[in-house]
């Protein structure tokens, strides 16, 4: 939900700000709600330019698909790429 986002957004944008790096695990994750992703990850653009965002977020225990979905959306919401995860060699 946009709830959900915004509470993960929450604890993430000030270690952003911070220029601090920040772990998160998809350990035990069975659904992927691009959504959620969009709510909280994406919006960090909002206070971060993408390369902030990429050297201070750290994705571990992760799957390829999560990882392309997660790629795509934040190069689209950058305004970097507009390809598909399919699209990506």
């Amino acid at each position: 939900t946009y709830e959900d986002g915004e509470v993960i957004f929450s604890l993430l944008a000030p270690a952003v700000k911070a220029n601090l790096l920040v772990e998160m695990t998809f350990d035990g994750i069975t659904i992927f709600r691009s959504f959620l992703f969009f709510f909280s990850i994406v919006r960090l653009l909002e206070v971060a330019p993408l390369h902030v965002l990429q050297n201070s977020i750290r994705i571990v225990d992760s799957t390829r698909q999560i990882n392309e979905i997660v790629r795509w959306r934040v190069r689209f919401a950058s305004g970097r790429s507009q390809r598909g995860p399919s699209d990506e060699s």
